[in-house]
């Protein structure tokens, strides 16, 4: 048996198991009368360019008006700024809510942070430094049932196995 097939039996093992935790985890959720719905997409990327330390924000389809952005307590995902999770192959785990019409701003998350009050969109306009900064994106929660554990992303990058993720971009 190759590395390969291997790595393809362990992925395919790991989303059973997650399935198998996440079916009995929603029934749980469903008995204490709380749903999964809300939880938020998986999402996996890679830039152009190395804007890790940079906040994102969401913009038109046109991409010439900002339509969502954080507010400055809004940047911290678990208690700490929310930077993107570093994955195999330059790929990213977003941890903030980055989509195919995101952007990226000249600002870093730890200055955005310190800003006294959060600006309005018409404000951070001028310091969008790229509209389309994305070469790849996919939206994995279908594969893997909302797991976000960075071994087991890691694995279905490793295994190649992203095309089993919608691809976004």
């Amino acid at each position: 048996m190759n590395k390969k097939q291997l790595i393809t039996i362990v992925v395919f093992i790991t989303i059973l198991l997650v399935g198998i935790l996440a079916y009995f985890t929603k029934i749980n959720n469903h008995n204490q009368n709380i749903g999964v719905s809300g939880v938020a997409p998986i999402v996996i990327y890679k830039t152009k360019y190395d804007y890790f330390n940079l906040v994102p924000v969401g913009m038109s389809s046109d991409k010439k008006t900002i339509i969502s952005h954080p507010d400055i307590r809004d940047i911290y995902y678990n208690g700490k700024l929310a930077y993107p999770t570093k994955l195999d192959n330059e790929y990213l785990l977003d941890n903030r809510g980055v989509g195919q019409n995101s952007a990226f701003l000249k600002i870093s998350y730890d200055d955005f942070s310190k800003l006294p009050e959060t600006p309005f969109p018409a404000e951070l306009t001028k310091d969008v430094l790229d509209t389309d900064p994305f070469t790849e994106m996919y939206d994995c929660k279908n594969i893997l049932n909302w797991d976000r554990s960075i071994i087991t992303i890691n694995l279905l990058i490793d295994s190649e196995q992203l095309s089993k993720c919608i691809k976004i971009i």
